[in-house]
């Protein structure tokens, strides 16, 4: 699991260098889909984030009525899937 698409690249060039192949050996997800996601070989499964979406909700608490509580906000994160992510194995 990778924090940024960007990342992923990253962790694909390591496993490559160990000798490793994705998603033969080893599965790879991450945030963002941004464009390297599907550019990537194997394309890389990813979650979509709601830029806007979680823009506009950050600005609605921030004016709403009232002070800020804390409190959980979500918003969905579509997963865009793609190649990178191997069979489970067999036990």
């Amino acid at each position: 699991m990778c924090l940024t698409d960007r990342v992923s690249l990253g962790a694909y060039q390591a496993l490559a260098d160990a000798g490793l192949s994705v998603p033969g050996d080893v599965s790879v997800v991450s945030f963002d889909d941004q464009d390297i996601a599907s550019a990537l070989r194997p394309a890389l499964t990813t979650l979509k984030l709601q830029h806007y979406q979680l823009g506009r909700l950050a600005v609605e608490l921030i004016l709403g009525d009232g002070p800020l509580q804390a409190a959980v906000h979500r918003v969905p994160l579509p997963l865009r899937e793609r190649a990178s992510i191997g069979a489970p194995a067999q036990g």
